[in-house]
């Protein structure tokens, strides 16, 4: 069995190299190949069975059914310590054998293997292994996946490929992903005409879409070092937006299940009466999604009984408002195998805007 490597690079962070990586994968499952993962170097990782796995590896396999093995599924981890200990004594060869192993025996057992590169091309470098380095020791074909635009978009699709470029390394093409729809038209002309002069194969153009990037109340508490007061089982809620303040207008936001009014915590009293008032105005079913009390003071806790009765989780920070703000303006939900809704848009997005005619070339 003749065995297709297929490495998935991006230009930078959150570009969306996961949710791409996640899309391929599913598609190639749907259309009948046998297919394995692997992410051959990983930076942050939780431990499984006394093994470093990498978190996206983890996350990935378990989204996708697979069964997880850090030694195949994620061979090598560069954590914390672990480069100033390679600069002082290096291992190349340790870390490559550790890369083709796995990929040998991801090679006996599936006909593609779809290896997830981390961050942008050059990651890696520090330790000899660079995303380009990675994917050319695996003799991977690589597919670049870019945030959506005309001049920056390529600018950095062409400072990607002038890595891989200087390691050999064959380039299929570029997923260009988080494309205003607005704007779809106009970058798929522009990049059609502008990437083949660079050398880059357009493999497809993915539309934001903005249900992706909502976080959940679990994503917001961990961002802002919060405490669960009230609501503990509502941490999977979806929070669309963010309100500051005490005070919401429900007929400007509508969708009050979906928000997340962020508070002073000396500031409660006000919030009471503003919910009490507009609870009786729209009925006794309005709610919001959840409350986040700031600064950190302490709470009643005779007030805490009314929050649960009403339904509302409510999280507190020791963060002022201010800081609060920074951090859900900087918030990126990744998706994780309970954000099911989010799965699926994404292998639908990546089905109907990429697909895999690369695959016969």
């Amino acid at each position: 069995m003749v065995t297709k490597k297929i490495f998935m690079a991006a230009t930078g962070q959150h570009v969306g190299k996961t949710s791409m990586t996640l899309g391929l994968v599913s598609l190639l499952r749907e259309r009948g190949f046998n297919v394995g993962y692997c992410k051959p170097v990983g930076q942050q990782y939780v431990e499984i069975d006394g093994k470093r796995a990498d978190k996206d590896a983890v996350v990935l396999a378990s989204m996708l059914g697979l069964p997880l093995d850090p030694d195949i599924h994620s061979p090598v981890i560069i954590g914390g310590g672990d480069t100033e200990k390679y600069l002082k004594n290096p291992c190349p060869e340790m870390l490559n054998r550790r890369i083709l192993d796995a990929a040998n025996e991801l090679e006996k057992r599936h006909e593609v293997i779809v290896f997830e590169g981390t961050g942008h091309p050059g990651v890696g470098s520090v330790v000899d292994h660079s995303n380009a380095d990675v994917a050319s020791l695996l003799g991977a074909g690589v597919i670049i996946v870019a945030e959506g635009g005309i001049g920056n978009t390529i600018d950095r699709l062409c400072l990607s490929k002038a890595l891989f470029d200087r390691a050999r390394v064959n380039i299929i093409g570029a997923i260009i992903n988080k494309v205003k729809p607005s704007k779809l038209e106009k970058v798929r002309d522009a990049l059609g005409e502008g990437l083949p002069k660079k050398g880059l194969r357009p493999l497809g153009l993915v539309p934001f879409e903005e249900t992706l990037v909502y976080p959940r109340l679990e994503h917001i508490k961990k961002a802002v070092g919060a405490d669960v007061i009230s609501g503990v089982d509502s941490m999977k809620k979806t929070i669309r937006w963010p309100v500051f303040g005490t005070v919401i207008d429900p007929e400007r936001t509508p969708d009050a299940e979906e928000i997340l009014l962020v508070t002073p915590a000396d500031q409660i009293d006000l919030l009471l009466e503003s919910v009490a008032r507009l609870r009786m105005k729209k009925g006794a079913d309005w709610r919001i999604g959840g409350l986040l009390l700031t600064a950190g003071k302490f709470i009643p806790e005779e007030i805490i009984p009314l929050f649960d009765a009403v339904g509302i989780p409510v999280l507190s920070t020791p963060m002022d408002t201010y800081t609060v703000a920074t951090h859900l303006h900087d918030l990126v939900a990744k998706i994780d195998p309970d954000s099911q809704d989010k799965i699926e848009t994404v292998k639908k997005l990546f089905r109907d805007h990429v697909g895999l005619d690369f695959l016969k070339t």
